[in-house]
């Protein structure tokens, strides 16, 4: 009996050393769940925080790429003003060096000009006169009008036409 009482005790004890282990387990066992729960509520906020890093590293990455064909751009469009201002001076620096080629260029269209406009002008005086010639021919023996305005204007222009063209021909 002794024995048994002395293995009750000994059971007893057990019980008393399991059902604190227990108690000690419990209360472990909820300090861990309390910080596994404030971990969980930080690593969503590291999620979410790492989420927004990515959405505005995307976003940095496509506004660098726009900066970058901007830029681009603007290197194309600056090497065609280049280019172009390139030509200028080229162009620029043969009209200097061959400035005699350009007036004689200048004096050769000029002398085509008043060329064309004689020519023009002698086809004029034959119409005029083929038609004076048409006008005396069916007025028969009619005398002339008598002078008017409008005949002292049309006559006045002729003479300052013939005039000019005598000049423009003394000065070739």
């Amino acid at each position: 009996l002794k024995h048994l009482a002395r293995r009750a005790e000994e059971e007893s004890a057990k019980t008393e050393a399991s059902e604190t282990t227990l108690a000690a387990l419990k209360q472990r066992h909820q300090e861990l769940t309390e910080v596994l729960r404030s971990q969980a509520g930080e690593a969503a906020q590291a999620e979410e925080a790492e989420k927004l890093a990515r959405l505005r590293a995307e976003e940095l990455g496509k506004a660098r790429g726009h900066l970058h064909e901007e830029v681009a751009r603007r290197t194309e469009e600056a090497q065609a003003q280049i280019e172009a201002l390139r030509d200028e001076t080229a162009s620029l620096r043969d009209v200097r060096l061959n400035r005699s080629l350009t007036v004689d260029s200048r004096y050769e269209i000029e002398r085509n000009w008043r060329v064309l406009s004689e020519q023009r002008n002698r086809e004029l005086e034959e119409k005029l006169q083929s038609l004076v010639a048409g006008l005396r021919l069916g007025l028969g023996s009619l005398e002339p009008p008598a002078p008017t305005a409008e005949n002292a204007v049309v006559l006045r222009r002729l003479l300052e036409r013939q005039r000019q063209h005598m000049a423009d021909m003394r000065d070739l």
